[in-house]
């Protein structure tokens, strides 16, 4: 009996210690419109594409899904996160959870709203909520611009050290997490593989994913349902020049949280607001029992020139393993990144949004090698299956050697 028990310890420590040390490899994926439609077909897709019986155990191959916690009402976030724990657990693919609360926020027009009293949320004191111009409230923004292979108008850019933003993050923590945890206590040993950790932002940061056109509320004002009149594309310098035709928000976020009250906002000071926020987060979510290794941050703003945009250090706190935003780089070479890592004493972190393609499968096998011999690579997330690697056999092939471990 004291030798089963024995060998029944060990083999709980072999399991958790193997799930530890595995490297992941996600697929963001593009949802669509309907809970229904996301069946096993569908969770299985990139899974069965890229795997083959070669495939290394070193490796998680799963699908990663993102909640959009003020985008979606609390209702469609938790049938999501119920189906996408059920799919995982039925098909055996692991799912990576990414928890944003700062690019969609449509779902919360009482905290944006305050130019609008035709439509809900109306309150002009959401001013403090939103992005300034300048240090008063009187410039808060009405709307934004994002360009993600398009440009598109989006709602004004949140002011991240908001109390109420802050707080609508920690509602939807309150619901989702609770989730997550009884899920992942009712699997059995073999299959706690499948969560594959919590990622927290979205290239979290300021003046990137939501900027601000010079004159951007006089031109919605003007034109509200149209973007015909819109500025067709930025002219803004590597450091957001004020000399651009877009304006440099964070105002609001810098006054807010004290960092700074006057004069003008710098790199630095962006750098610091956007510690805070990620911090801020995943310490709530810490408070759950989510450990350093199950944690990933992700934010965004770092790519060449290095030393004219955002440095690496605001994605590393102590309750998270740092991630950030790699497109056609060699993290190796990217700028001051090995440096910070180093000062900070850590060696893991995450490729938390990826995409370096290759010419070839050879490429593509050799890019995602390199990328996960950096240090010590946790996380790929490569974005985006849908109307990206699922249509290109190239990408798959070069995929599949990787895992394979073909050179």
């Amino acid at each position: 009996m004291k030798k089963l028990v024995i060998l029944l310890i060990f083999l709980m420590f072999f399991i958790f210690h193997a799930f530890t040390q595995t490297q992941a490899l996600f697929f963001q994926r593009i949802l669509p419109n309907k809970i229904d439609l996301i069946d096993e077909n569908f969770w299985r897709a990139p899974y069965d594409s890229v795997s083959t019986p070669h495939t290394s155990n070193s490796y998680l191959i799963g699908n990663s899904i993102t909640f959009n916690l003020l985008g979606d009402s609390h209702l469609h976030l938790k049938q999501l996160l119920e189906k996408v724990l059920s799919l995982s657990e039925t098909t055996s693919i692991p799912v990576h959870i990414h928890l944003d609360g700062q690019n969609w926020i449509a779902a919360r027009p009482d905290l944006w709203n305050w130019f609008d009293p035709s439509i809900p949320g109306y309150n002009p004191e959401n001013r403090k909520n939103v992005e300034w111009t300048s240090w008063t409230p009187d410039s808060a923004v009405k709307v934004c611009w994002r360009d993600w292979g398009q440009q598109i108008r989006v709602l004004p850019a949140p002011n991240i050290a908001s109390p109420a933003i802050l707080n609508a993050h920690y509602e939807a923590y309150d619901l989702l997490l609770p989730i997550i945890i009884k899920w992942i206590k009712h699997l059995p040993a073999a299959k706690k593989y499948l969560f594959g950790g919590i990622r927290i932002g979205w290239e979290a940061g300021i003046n990137y994913n939501a900027y601000y056109y010079k004159n951007g509320n006089e031109i919605f004002d003007k034109h509200p349902s149209t973007t015909e009149y819109d500025p067709k594309g930025r002219t803004t310098t590597e450091n957001f020049s004020l000399d651009s035709n877009t304006l440099r928000l964070g105002y609001a976020a810098a006054s807010t949280s004290n960092i700074q009250t006057e004069g003008e906002l710098t790199n630095a000071v962006y750098e610091k607001i956007v510690h805070r926020y990620v911090e801020t987060l995943c310490r709530y979510v810490t408070n759950f029992g989510f450990t350093p290794k199950e944690l990933f941050t992700h934010i965004g703003g770092n790519y060449a020139p290095f030393d004219k945009h955002l440095k690496f250090w605001p994605a590393i706190n102590r309750y998270a393993t740092p991630g950030w935003s790699f497109y056609s780089m060699d993290p190796s070479s990217a700028g001051s990144l090995s440096d910070e890592l180093k000062t900070a004493g850590l060696s893991q972190w995450a490729a938390s949004e990826w995409l370096w393609p290759g010419q070839t499968s050879d490429e593509w096998c050799e890019h995602l090698r390199k990328t996960y011999s950096f240090k010590d690579c946790r996380l790929l997330v490569i974005y985006n299956w849908e109307f990206m690697i699922d249509r290109d056999v190239i990408a798959q092939k070069g995929i599949r050697k990787f895992l394979s471990g073909s050179s």
